[in-house]
């Protein structure tokens, strides 16, 4: 009897530190739940870009009447254009931009004091690499750029010529910055070939086809919104 008594004191003690080790021992931590990643910006965009900037001047015009032609000095012109590009690009990799708009030209010459002007209009399109550098900030180079549409010239006081063709052929590049709030500014160089043919009065009651042509170095500046 005394060993059997023992024996359950002794158990019932074991018992009871097994159970106050079990109250201290705090529970294991709850898992925490990773913080979620932020969202990944879209590899595509569409910009809306308004651009103004100047344009080179007439440098020949050619009678194909009388095949003769003529060299003129320069004198600048003007651009305004509307376009809208699709440009898909992740951060820090290649993509492409793709798209066209409306525009209008003008060039202009110098012939002792007289300031002969072609005035052009139409459509225009346009394709390029793009490499961007962070979500806001890509460029757009070598950027082709192709606008087709009708002109119409006015000659040393004489009467405005019939509407006719016109065609130029760019080659630019162009860095743009896009805010979080969608204004997006930027600037472009490149250089240009252009011609336009027209049928103008020759001073004797008659008309000859008169192909005004020039090219060189332009800058536009853009602002637009992008989508």
């Amino acid at each position: 009897m005394p060993i059997l008594r023992c024996c359950c004191l002794l158990a019932v003690s074991a018992g009871l530190l097994l159970r106050a080790d079990d109250a201290g021992t705090p529970p294991p931590p709850a898992p925490v739940a990773a913080a979620p990643r932020a969202a990944a910006p879209s590899p595509w965009n569409l910009d809306l870009r308004l651009g103004v900037g100047g344009l080179p001047g007439t440098s020949t015009v050619k009678d194909k009447s009388t095949g003769v032609t003529t060299d003129v000095s320069r004198d600048g012109g003007g651009d305004i254009d509307l376009e809208l590009i699709y440009v898909r690009a992740r951060p820090g990799a290649l993509g492409f931009a793709v798209g066209g708009g409306v525009f209008a030209h003008s060039h202009r010459a110098d012939v002792q004091g007289n300031k002969p002007e072609v005035d052009a209009s139409g459509i225009e399109g346009q394709g390029a690499l793009v490499y961007r550098f962070t979500r806001g900030f890509h460029i757009e180079a070598p950027a082709l750029v192709i606008a087709l549409g009708s002109a119409k010239a006015t000659k040393l006081g004489m009467a405005d010529s019939d509407q006719g063709g016109y065609a130029s052929l760019g080659l630019q590049a162009g860095a743009y910055y896009s805010f979080r709030f969608g204004l997006q500014l930027g600037a472009e160089i490149g250089v240009m070939g252009w011609s336009a043919t027209v049928k103008q009065q020759n001073g004797t009651g008659g008309k000859d086809d008169l192909v005004y042509s020039g090219g060189g170095g332009y800058a536009n500046l853009r602002a637009g919104f992008r989508f």
